[in-house]
């Protein structure tokens, strides 16, 4: 992160609400508060949220202040790190969580929990992974399922967007929602440019995926770089043509 945009992000919380939320300990994730900053620029209007990935609620709390008269629905498969996201999120009632994966099989799959939460993921750690801090990690089964069967038993107000952050699993969400990808404008999602899981696809497949489906890339919100200074992920915005 350059020095300007730290400041940059440190001069949006001070001007808002948030630093209310900052001196009572409930901000918790700075790129998440910059990246719905940068979403709202965007567009203003997004009135439906899916947050694949959600975490223990990083977006899905910074959505929730940017668009507070959107439904957000979380998605987190980790039963421990889904307690966090709902003891995060209870408060804002816009924000719906629930306590499963999607992919593009339906049933139990196992999981990698990792003791550093951020990392966990249905995929692997690559052996050759030196850039996410070290963790113990221990598989657990969760439950997984479909967009294209899940979803359409949420109401869907548009503009919708969603949000994939799922360790190197997005490409198997996008296709088990090749059908219900159509409902939304907005794809933003968080693409690996380096090798950090065993068998994740690359952006290239990812970007020519999302382009047969009718979205173009629009807009990089935020990266991250590795130990040597590289680019190792990028959060993208897709937008429907």
């Amino acid at each position: 992160m350059s020095y300007n945009i730290l400041l940059k992000r440190l001069f949006l919380i001070f001007k808002t609400k948030w630093l209310i939320k900052a001196l009572r300990g409930k901000v918790f994730s700075l790129t998440s508060f910059g990246i719905t900053e940068a979403l709202s620029q965007v567009d203003p209007t997004i009135k439906t949220i899916f947050d694949v990935g959600a975490n223990i609620g990083q977006f899905s709390t910074a959505a929730s202040y940017f668009y507070p008269n959107a439904t957000i629905f979380s998605f987190e498969p980790d039963p421990e790190t889904f307690s966090e996201l709902k003891k995060n999120t209870k408060e804002l009632n816009n924000i719906k969580a629930h306590n499963y994966a999607f992919g593009n099989e339906e049933g139990k799959i196992e999981f990698n929990k990792n003791s550093y939460h951020h990392s966990s993921s249905i995929l692997n750690l690559h052996k050759e992974n030196t850039d996410f801090p070290g963790g113990n990690i221990t598989t657990i089964k969760v439950n997984i399922f479909r967009l294209d069967t899940k979803a359409f038993n949420f109401t869907i107000q548009k503009p919708a967007l969603l949000k994939l952050d799922v360790q190197g699993f997005e490409l198997e969400v996008l296709k088990g929602g090749d059908k219900f990808l159509s409902e939304f404008k907005y794809v933003l999602l968080e693409s690996s440019l380096d090798t950090l899981y065993e068998n994740q696809p690359d952006f290239s497949q990812i970007n020519n995926y999302l382009e047969r489906k009718g979205f173009f890339l629009y807009k990089m919100l935020d990266f991250n770089m590795g130990k040597k200074l590289n680019y190792i992920e990028a959060d993208f915005l897709y937008k429907k043509k």
